[in-house]
């Protein structure tokens, strides 16, 4: 058990030091510091053996069946049976599913979409009671290595970052994604191939537009790898990016469209948007020790902080800028934290962020050093308990 030195505060000492400091931090920068762990922690908090409601997820797919690659991978089914979800499976075997396996190929993957089904196809079932929401769309994507190295789930995986989402003819695209449409996704490596089991928000009323299937080799969807017409509404793949962004159209019957409930669902999400989340008051509770801990940052006082978390060793990491940011994550467990630095994040050379676990019984504080190379030293320390 490792000794404290005399001078070494309490956590909840040092956060009653920064509730009651005279010295404020810029309102400003607390508030970005608050929001930005908001916005990651909902965005991208994967938690291995649950489907959760983050970032990624795919639509409807129809094209044309490869024999070879039905053999070499699992079915939709399967996938889904392997996550132990016996509900989508039983979805994918519905008489609406479609089996797929399409394959495109984009820096140094193979990406495969096996098959779809959707939850509207359940609500004569014996099960529908059970399936949490039937307007949801299920999808199943593998994702192997074009050398033929296989993908393991414990060094590997934490060095992928893979951005799937549906995109929508006429609506922004870096507003209107799987990040913002009830998105979710569960990974799993079998055999050295990467699968991942998605849902999302039925995107079918949307059928009288173009539907596109977006993949990039980031964590959120990134701008840069696409044009967006702001007359046409179309959405195409930026040729000069450097990085995956591959764009599929997805060639859905435009006579399943449904233009009144695609209105409506608009109506819904966006007014979701603006509303305030009711709070328990243990998340009040955690928000506030987040903000704290972000005070203590700010007046300098880390080291006295730091003094109370363990580094994570295996969580160190040297990161190089990729498209105007530096793209780091780290797992606890059986959760991934997924995190996106800019260089306006930046002050005198380093910057942090602050995270919580789903549980809420731990938190983390991760530092950024810039590098004269460049690159930047990214630290991650848990809170020793």
């Amino acid at each position: 058990m490792r000794g404290k030195p005399e001078k070494e505060y309490k956590v909840d000492e040092l956060i009653q030091i920064a509730l009651t400091a005279k010295e404020e931090p810029v309102e400003e920068l607390n508030r970005k510091i608050l929001n930005r762990w908001k916005e990651k922690s909902e965005m991208k908090r994967l938690t291995k053996g649950k489907m959760t409601a983050v970032v990624t997820a795919v639509c409807v797919l129809f094209m044309t069946v490869t024999a070879a690659a039905a053999a070499r991978y699992l079915t939709a089914r399967q996938v889904a049976e392997q996550n132990g979800n016996k509900e989508i499976a039983a979805a994918f075997q519905a008489e609406d599913a479609v089996e797929i396996n399409e394959s495109r190929e984009a820096g140094d993957y193979r990406f495969t979409l096996l098959g779809i089904a959707s939850g509207k196809a359940l609500i004569q079932s014996d099960i529908s009671d059970s399936i949490s929401d039937l307007s949801e769309i299920y999808a199943a994507i593998a994702i192997e290595r074009l050398d033929g190295r296989p993908i393991d789930m414990n060094t590997d995986y934490s060095e992928m970052n893979f951005f799937i989402s549906p995109l929508i003819q006429g609506l922004e695209p870096w507003q209107y994604n799987i990040a913002s449409m009830n998105g979710g996704y569960h990974d799993n490596v079998i055999d050295g191939v990467l699968y991942r089991l998605i849902l999302c928000d039925d995107i079918i009323k949307f059928a009288d537009r173009k539907l596109y299937l977006c993949i990039s080799n980031t964590i959120f969807f990134e701008s840069a790898a696409y044009h967006y017409d702001e007359v046409t509404g179309e959405i195409r793949e930026n040729e000069g990016y450097n990085g995956i962004n591959l764009l599929f159209d997805l060639p859905i019957d435009p006579e399943k469209a449904d233009p009144v409930a695609a209105e409506e669902y608009l109506r819904t999400l966006e007014d979701s948007w603006g509303q305030e989340e009711e709070k328990s008051e243990e998340d009040i509770k955690r928000e506030e020790e987040m903000q704290a801990l972000a005070d203590i940052v700010n007046l300098g006082q880390e080291q006295e902080l730091l003094a109370n978390f363990e580094l994570m060793e295996e969580a160190t990491k040297i990161v190089q800028e990729e498209n105007g940011s530096f793209v780091y994550q780290f797992s606890d467990g059986e959760e991934t934290y997924a995190m996106n630095f800019y260089k306006s994040d930046f002050q005198n050379g380093k910057a942090y962020m602050i995270n919580g676990s789903t549980e809420g019984d731990n938190y983390y504080i991760t530092l950024l050093t810039e590098n004269s190379d460049q690159t930047v030293t990214i630290k991650t320390y848990r809170m020793i308990k």
